[in-house]
């Protein structure tokens, strides 16, 4: 779902343009600057949460209200916009991007967030950054670093290049002002952009490019060639 909260799940299946059903439901904005709604312009949608299941999709509103992909949650949405919307939903083979803003897909490191934490002497939420992939180092080893990857190869599961899911890493992902809404309460902090700009060159976290679909689990070894 479109600038919805992100959902955190087991095990994914990612697909030749990312993760199966990312992104794939969003509310037209024709005549806007884009044409996908997006918690830039409207910050309060970062508190609705999606579930995606099978060719369907339940989101839940602040304060417990569900609905499905509906009119019901049109008119919701058009309401507390102040926008004329449309729904709009992506074939489930699309072979384009959805309603991307870049690439198939977003990884990011602990270590990276570890950095930027330190930047500001507080924890920071990594749900503000949105990546498909959180890396985390193995107990023990060197604090990683994404921006290392661009131009290799990801593999994550599989063994020997068998199996598992391999991606290609392409640019770093230069960020905007949605870092600075809190998924919680959709409230504006715009210190956080400002750390990211000048402690870490704008950019948290990688694109990348899906090589190999396949089946992503939590806790999957990850492999940089």
């Amino acid at each position: 779902m479109k600038s919805f909260q992100g959902e955190q799940l087991r095990q994914a299946e990612v697909g030749p343009v990312g993760v199966v059903g990312d992104r794939r439901y969003v509310f037209l904005h024709r005549g806007g600057r884009e044409p996908h709604l997006s918690a830039k312009l409207r910050p309060f949608l970062l508190q609705y949460t999606a579930r995606y299941g099978t060719d369907e999709v339940e989101i839940t509103a602040p304060g417990g209200t569900r609905y499905n992909w509906d009119e019901q949650l049109l008119e919701r949405i058009r309401e507390q916009s102040g926008l004329d919307l449309e729904l709009y939903s992506y074939p489930a083979d699309s072979a384009v991007l959805t309603a991307m803003d870049d690439s198939p897909l977003l990884l990011a490191t602990e270590s990276t967030l570890g950095q930027l934490e330190a930047l500001m002497r507080r924890s920071v939420d990594m749900l503000r950054f949105r990546p498909n992939f959180v890396i985390r180092p193995l107990e023990g080893q060197l604090p990683l670093s994404e921006a290392d990857w661009i131009g290799r190869i990801v593999q994550i599961g599989g063994v020997g290049g068998v199996g598992g899911v391999r991606l290609e890493v392409s640019h770093p992902c230069e960020r905007c002002s949605m870092v600075g809404v809190d998924p919680g309460d959709g409230s504006i902090d715009p210190s956080v952009l400002k750390q990211v700009a000048a402690g870490m060159d704008s950019c948290f976290g990688v694109y990348a490019r899906v090589l190999q679909p396949g089946v992503v689990r939590v806790d999957n070894p990850v492999l940089v060639e």
